[in-house]
């Protein structure tokens, strides 16, 4: 560990909090924050760990948004991010490559419903898919698994049951693994879907 202290941080506004939360890349080239730096509204940001300025990295946010936590991939290539707002929770995907954005939650039955209990979602080992958990408007809480490149996500845990709870990806990254309550008998079960 190096014994000097830098800053990798722009300056931040004149706004109660800062530096929320921070986690460097896995390839070492990097750190990702969410932190209040071009505004009180919390964004994310990227700075190089050899130094220079951080860059707003996160999507333009409308007002009363703010993001509000993030997970990276294990490649380094990805990070997903939620912004929380007026309606909700809404759980984006984002590009390190090219900075490209994209909703992951884009699904009519899960539009500002999403659970924020997985972090800022699970990536699959492969960093291809983010599963996170959404409550329906029947109440139900089902899982999905959503591309990071974009596109509609795939409902995982299947249309009955009304709880899904604790979930991981098999390291090939070919089936997620869930405890679900899906014939509605008050009995967590075990379940996979490919």
């Amino acid at each position: 560990l190096a014994a000097q202290s830098a800053r990798l941080n722009g300056p931040l506004a004149d706004a109660p909090g800062g530096i929320f939360q921070q986690a460097s890349t896995p390839d070492g080239k990097g750190v990702v924050y969410l932190a209040q730096q071009d505004s009180a509204t919390p964004e994310l940001y990227l700075a190089p760990i050899g130094g220079g300025p951080g860059e707003r990295i996160s999507a333009p946010l409308a007002p009363g948004e703010g993001v509000y936590r993030f997970v990276l991939a294990d490649d380094s290539r990805h990070v997903a991010y939620y912004v929380s707002g007026p309606e909700g929770l809404h759980l984006f995907g984002l590009s390190l490559l090219d900075r490209v954005v994209v909703e992951l939650d884009a699904s009519p039955d899960t539009d500002g419903r999403v659970l924020d209990d997985f972090g800022a979602g699970l990536f699959s080992p492969d960093g291809m898919r983010v599963l996170y958990r959404a409550r329906v408007p029947s109440g139900e809480i089902r899982l999905y698994s959503a591309a990071v490149t974009g596109g509609p996500p795939a409902l995982v845990s299947g249309a009955g049951g009304t709880s899904v709870q604790q979930a991981s990806v098999t390291p090939d990254s070919t089936r997620a693994i869930f405890a679900a309550d899906l014939d509605l008998t008050s009995r967590f079960e075990l379940y996979q879907a490919l």
